[in-house]
């Protein structure tokens, strides 16, 4: 049973002590100055402990939520004196090992990457060592604090979501009763979404007069082959709304000149090892501006894919190839960067580039296709793999050239 012994009165109050019997021996327990509310309710809490350590029971799940919220002090002392069983070893640098391996099992090797970096950010910031039952929802406030100004509130966003993720797979593994995040207010000030100000500047650089003049001008100065490639890719992007990575992984099969529809490949969340077959279909119409090109393309093409010499696409894997611990050994088509000689293409044709230059043409597309009265959402949400969440936040937005029409009505 668990005795109170008699209080202290010293200089910071009254220090708080009790005796416990732990296996015949008499063990006192010094708890420091703690108000009398709480010394209840850790009195209370001790003597479920003991009754269940005298039966030999499992401590439930509500007891374990008491016993996380005590202060690592007193837990500490709890564990010394033997009440407790076992300490909890699981640190910040154990939980992201095991987190990690567990994501390679279930997410693609590029997601892992980027779980991996923001992960490192963190624990870089409270300590490898550090027992994940000691991180605070202070820690995490101070964290967000120093991200704050340095990062975007979407990347922000993103770091909370990753790190919430691997403390929430801590508490499925029973290493603690709560996460911090749940009690972590601050997150409701980040959102994952396009930033004000990069949708601002897209709005004001991408226009449909830019866009026109983008798809006459002629992309690469020497190489025939390259300029006819590149013209084609800005083609299909303007007129499919797709993504990037979807066009880099085109075929000649994917485009059914007889049916008038394209077969596009998009990405799905969580497959490791995707192969094409894996891969999402979507079909979509086989725009009429995209024919002539198209036709001229296959015609001077050897190879099965549609776009083979920029990027050098043509030595690339569909996929990136990767190891065990998901890092890549080769990069793929689908996740090559083309951004830096599309910049360059339009600094040489005298338009000023505008943030995320792919994802803004397909956002421009998206919503060029919403504000079409001929097609229905759940069409528009087809072809171009959107759902009605994602498009709402990322694309769905209301342009210069909306205004203008407005004003003309």
């Amino acid at each position: 049973m668990v005795t109170v012994l008699k209080s202290e009165k010293r200089n910071k109050g009254l220090y708080r002590r009790m005796s416990l019997k732990i296996d015949g021996q008499t063990k006192r327990v010094s708890l420091g100055y703690i108000v009398e509310k709480t010394f209840n309710q850790l009195v209370t809490t001790v003597e479920e402990l003991e009754s269940i350590r005298y039966v030999g029971g499992i401590i439930p799940q509500s007891l374990n939520e008491k016993i996380t919220k005590l202060s690592p002090d007193i837990r500490d002392k709890l564990f010394d004196c033997g009440l407790l069983a076992e300490r909890n070893p699981i640190t910040v640098k154990d939980l992201f090992e095991n987190f990690i391996s567990y994501k390679l099992k279930t997410a693609d090797p590029r997601s892992v990457r980027n779980y991996r970096s923001t992960l490192n950010t963190f624990q870089d910031y409270v300590g490898a060592d550090t027992r994940i039952d000691r991180v605070t929802v202070g820690e995490l406030k101070e964290f967000l604090a120093d991200l704050n100004g340095k990062k975007e509130p979407s990347t922000i966003a993103n770091y909370i979501k990753r790190t919430s993720a691997a403390f929430a797979h801590a508490v499925d593994n029973d290493w603690i009763t709560y996460s911090p995040f749940t009690k972590l207010k601050e997150k409701r000030a980040y959102q994952v979404k396009k930033s004000e100000a990069k949708k601002q500047a897209q709005e004001k650089l991408l226009t449909i007069d830019v866009i026109n003049k983008l798809l006459t001008c002629r992309k690469i100065i020497l190489d025939d082959t390259e300029n006819r490639e590149w013209n084609s890719l800005t083609w299909v992007l303007r007129w499919t709304g797709c993504r990037i990575g979807e066009a880099c992984i085109l075929r000649w099969e994917d485009i059914d000149f007889d049916g008038n529809q394209i077969s596009m490949r998009g990405k799905r969340k969580g497959v490791i090892g995707i192969t094409s077959t894996d891969m999402r279909i979507r079909l979509m119409p086989f725009w009429k501006p995209l024919r002539p090109l198209l036709e001229d393309l296959k015609a001077n093409s050897k190879s099965s894919f549609l776009f083979n010499k920029i990027g050098n696409l043509d030595s690339k894997p569909e996929f990136d190839v990767t190891d065990k611990e998901g890092n890549v050994l080769k990069h793929g088509r689908y996740s090559t960067n083309l951004q830096t000689t599309f910049k360059k293409i339009l600094k040489r044709n005298e338009l000023e580039a505008w943030p995320a230059p792919f994802h803004a043409i397909r956002s421009f597309r998206i919503n060029e296709l919403e504000r079409d009265s001929r097609y229905r959402t759940v069409e528009v949400r087809e072809w171009t793999g959107n759902s009605e969440q994602v498009a709402a936040k990322f694309y769905s937005a209301v342009t210069a050239d909306d205004r203008m029409k407005a004003a003309q009505d």
